[in-house]
């Protein structure tokens, strides 16, 4: 069998983790490729050893022409803009899978997005929700339901912690993820700003980059951060730091099941977060994290983290993680869905 996975995005972030960890769990039993625009993923596939097919352009032709070479059993599309223009491409000719990573605010009302996915969604043999929230609160959701499943997002537990030197806690809070709109940025540092208030020495280490990272290190500037607070930049392994921090801090706006959470916790660090989607289904309060609506809120839980024995969050994180991770059942799931499109095969 082969499947060709479609992305329209060319960094690395959450959905591409996702369809990396897909791609090595079924090494050896499938033959799958990452299809996307060029751009900084090739490297991270390089390193991972994962087939890749890069598209100059992405469109339907561009993808067409890659379906014609690679010859897959199955497609599978990953978020809105790769299932419409893959649709595009193959319509019913190939069986399509489409896979949604997160609960965007415009798939919950009627928009030119939400609108688009309803008409395209007939050709998809199967959808995966990253959250149950997510399917739910889809507005045309009636229209998904009878070919949808819930699929959160896992980690391999291994992987996340294999070179992980144990050492002291030298940053009070870590941010691991890309500098976006979304992800909520400057919110971020407004909270670390009013926790340095009480906290003058406190250090805070942000991992990741974005379009908004000039607005960051301005805002950073402006409010007088710059001893509190290291950018480091994307990292391509940024376990290690994440280790070495008492709480990880997220402010987003939306997520679906967020991979630098559930790595975060892998590592034995609690996570304080936004009351969004997946993560209300993953963080117990006072357990392995908080969730907050309030600046004064997100300050409040820090402290409780960082006052606190922290060995109590790490056994919990560490705990939950393993109970959680269970890349078996989420191999046999992906898999019976693969199954099943390849026995309907092409029209």
């Amino acid at each position: 069998m082969r499947v060709l996975h479609v992305l329209a995005s060319n960094k690395f972030s959450g959905a591409e983790n996702v369809v990396c960890q897909i791609i090595n769990m079924f090494v050896g039993d499938i033959d799958m490729a990452y299809c996307s625009p060029d751009g900084q993923i090739s490297e991270e596939l390089k390193k991972q050893h994962i087939k890749y097919i890069s598209l100059q352009k992405f469109n339907s032709r561009s993808i067409r022409n890659v379906v014609k070479k690679y010859k897959p059993d199955i497609i599978h599309a990953h978020d809105v803009k790769a299932i419409i223009f893959s649709a595009l491409a193959v319509r019913s000719s190939i069986p399509l899978i489409g896979h949604i990573h997160v609960n965007e605010p415009r798939m919950r009302r009627f928009s030119l997005k939400s609108f688009l996915f309803f008409v395209f969604a007939k050709y998809c043999r199967h959808i995966f929700w990253v959250s149950k929230s997510s399917l739910e609160q889809y507005i045309f959701r009636k229209r998904a339901n009878s070919k949808s499943s819930v699929l959160q997002n896992i980690i391999n537990i291994k992987k996340v912690v294999e070179g992980i030197n144990k050492q002291e806690k030298i940053y009070d809070i870590v941010y691991l993820g890309r500098l976006t709109e979304a992800k909520n940025p400057l919110r971020l540092i407004e909270i670390i700003r009013s926790y340095v208030v009480y906290h003058k020495t406190a250090k805070v280490v942000i991992i990741g980059d974005g379009e908004m990272m000039e607005q960051v290190k301005n805002f950073i500037n402006k409010s007088k951060l710059e001893t509190n607070i290291e950018l480091k930049g994307y990292i391509n392994n940024p376990y290690q730091i994440v280790s070495q921090s008492k709480a990880m801090l997220m402010s987003s706006i939306f997520e679906g099941t967020p991979m630098c959470a559930l790595e975060s916790m892998a590592l034995g660090v609690p996570v304080v977060t936004t009351k969004t989607d997946g993560m209300k289904d993953i963080i117990k309060n006072g357990y392995n994290g908080f969730l907050y609506d309030t600046n004064e809120e997100a300050v409040k839980y820090l402290e409780n983290i960082i006052k606190t024995d922290g060995n109590k969050f790490e056994i919990n994180c560490k705990a939950f993680s393993k109970s959680y991770n269970d890349v078996e059942k989420y191999k046999k799931e992906l898999g019976e869905i693969y199954k099943l499109g390849r026995k309907h095969g092409r029209n």
